[in-house]
């Protein structure tokens, strides 16, 4: 609490920056807006018994459509994937190497739909979907708006600390081909997509190079509660080429961890 506040509104220092970004955001809602990007970058102040921090963090809310709309292609409404790949390609641009993804335990977010980004054991980025309850607080009613809102948090001090004697360095392009194949499954809506990312990459975090979604149902032909995921596996040897059966093999490896982690079904 400040001893002299400027204004009643005013009168603590900040422990998040979210609460003033969500009255911005439902103020520009107020006014018709309805494809919105807002962000702030700012010293937080925090206590932790008798010790105090200063950090500095940038969070930023996308809700609405992701791109204007245009001739050329149809515009989409910002999704998971679409927010992910924005953190990937800012952390990849910054020449940040991210080390592990996990889910993110946050009261504000619907843990099934967050990611945490980690550069060895610092915390670079989380990005998450808001929930209905948080937003009612600040008189943006998700369900009437049918859309969400989503949270982008980074972590500027780690950023900063990660990227202060970075060098870019050659890396030699791969002379053997790479080899995709697609899986289609269903799962609970409860794993997060990190968690199932994660895992398939720990069958052979060799050869397995990228895992990336390219579709997504949940509708009248899958249980409530679950949603239809379809998954691109890319597999790469820098020594030699893969064989069909090598692949076959790990293929049998990944669907073998899924079942027996989440009890997945085929499709």
């Amino acid at each position: 609490q400040l001893i002299n506040p400027q204004s009643s509104n005013q009168s603590t220092m900040r422990i998040s920056l979210l609460p003033q970004l969500l009255t911005n955001l439902s103020y520009n809602l107020n006014h018709g807006e309805r494809n919105i990007k807002i962000m702030e970058m700012s010293k937080l102040y925090l206590r932790d018994g008798s010790t105090y921090s200063e950090p500095k963090k940038l969070t930023a809310l996308l809700t609405g459509e992701i791109t204007n709309e245009h001739w050329k292609y149809k515009s989409e409404a910002t999704s998971f994937y679409q927010v992910k790949g924005l953190m990937e390609s800012l952390l990849n641009n910054l020449g940040i190497s991210v080390s592990d993804t996990r889910s993110i335990s946050y009261p504000w977010l619907i843990p099934a739909d967050t990611q945490a980004f980690y550069c060895g054991d610092k915390l670079c980025a989380s990005i998450g979907r808001l929930k209905s309850e948080v937003a009612d607080r600040f008189g943006i009613d998700i369900p009437i708006l049918k859309q969400d809102i989503w949270v982008l948090d980074i972590e500027v001090d780690n950023i900063t600390e990660l990227t202060r004697n970075l060098q870019t360095k050659f890396q030699v392009i791969p002379r053997f081909p790479s080899v995709n194949r697609d899986i289609s499954f269903v799962i609970s809506q409860t794993v997060a997509y990190s968690e199932i990312v994660a895992s398939i990459k720990a069958v052979n975090k060799e050869l397995i190079s990228q895992v990336d979604i390219f579709d997504e149902y949940r509708g009248k032909q899958v249980p409530e509660g679950y949603r239809s995921i379809s998954l691109h596996i890319i597999m790469q040897d820098n020594e030699k080429t893969l064989t069909d059966e090598r692949v076959d093999q790990l293929i049998a490896s990944v669907l073998d961890v899924l079942v027996s982690t989440w009890q997945i079904n085929m499709r």
